[in-house]
């Protein structure tokens, strides 16, 4: 008779101090290599990309600083959210987590600088644009409703990169 109810397992010692050990969640959702992590990044790319076409498309983008600080931001803020998309896909695709400080800690800081960046550029483009509704001469010349959109797909891309950095942020302050 080799059963449990025969021989029964002896439950594992509590560790000293009688207090249970920390329980670490190794994959909070929106990390690398997690789905909504990739889901997140792929939502930046796309609002992004569909912001800078929409500048670019524009023929009077030039006019002002504010609107080719939008489109640097925004080129990139895509290729830092694509490139960490492919991260994502890799680490799903080999079922892996990235958890080491190093990486984390570039990802949070690159996240920083351009998230801030992309505010910024939003923030001074929705500004121009609205000094610029007040003509409305020049506002049919310069195709405000364009650089309006424009700038909130960059405002939307801003705010899909908040719970990564967040997420992230966390994830490294709570080691």
């Amino acid at each position: 008779m080799n059963s449990a109810v025969v021989y029964p397992e002896l439950a594992r010692a509590a560790p000293m101090g009688g207090r249970p050990g920390r329980v670490r969640m190794n994959r909070v959702q929106g990390m690398p290599a997690t789905l909504a992590g990739l889901v997140l990044r792929l939502y930046q790319f796309a609002f992004s990309a569909i912001a800078a076409f929409l500048i670019c498309y524009t023929a009077g983008f030039p006019s002002a600083a504010s609107f080719r600080f939008l489109l640097v931001a925004v080129i990139l803020h895509g290729l830092w959210s694509l490139s960490l998309a492919i991260v994502d896909v890799y680490g799903l695709l080999m079922i892996r987590t990235f958890r080491n400080v190093q990486f984390v800690y570039t990802i949070v800081l690159v996240d920083a600088v351009i998230s801030s960046g992309t505010f910024a550029a939003a923030c001074s483009c929705s500004s121009v644009t609205a000094l610029m509704i007040i003509d409305p001469k020049k506002c049919d010349a310069h195709h405000c409703k364009t650089f309006i959109v424009a700038a909130v797909l960059a405002f939307f891309g801003w705010l899909f990169a908040l719970p990564s950095f967040f997420i992230n942020f966390w994830s490294l302050a709570s080691r």
